[in-house]
C-alpha cells in the first residue's frame, strides 16, 4: 500500500514551449482536459538559479492516455512530415 494517493492524471508529452502551445491546441480541439507544468517557470519564480531546460510537461486524465498519445503522436508526424530535416 502506497502512503501517495494515485494521480488522475500522467504525463503524456515533454517538450519545448512551441511545441507544447501547439499541441495545448490540438488537445483543446480534441475536447481533451490536460494540464501543463513548466518546472523552469517555477524555478524562476521561486528565486532559484538552477538552469533548466525549458522543457514543459502536459498531463492528461488516465482515461484520456491512450487518445491523448495517439493525437499528439499524429501531430509530432504532421509537423516532421511538413518541415523535413535538412539531412534528407
Amino acid at each position: 500500500m502506497s502512503i501517495f494517493p494515485k494521480s488522475a492524471y500522467s504525463k503524456v508529452y515533454t517538450g519545448s514551449q512551441i511545441t507544447v502551445n501547439y499541441l495545448r491546441a490540438v488537445l483543446d480541439d480534441a475536447q481533451i482536459p490536460f494540464m501543463t507544468r513548466d518546472d523552469g517557470q517555477s524555478a524562476r519564480m521561486g528565486g532559484f538559479a538552477i538552469n533548466y531546460l525549458n522543457e514543459i510537461v502536459i498531463f492528461v486524465k488516465n482515461e484520456d492516455v491512450l487518445q491523448a498519445k495517439q493525437l499528439i503522436n499524429k501531430s509530432l508526424e504532421a509537423i516532421e512530415n511538413t518541415h523535413p530535416s535538412s539531412e534528407d
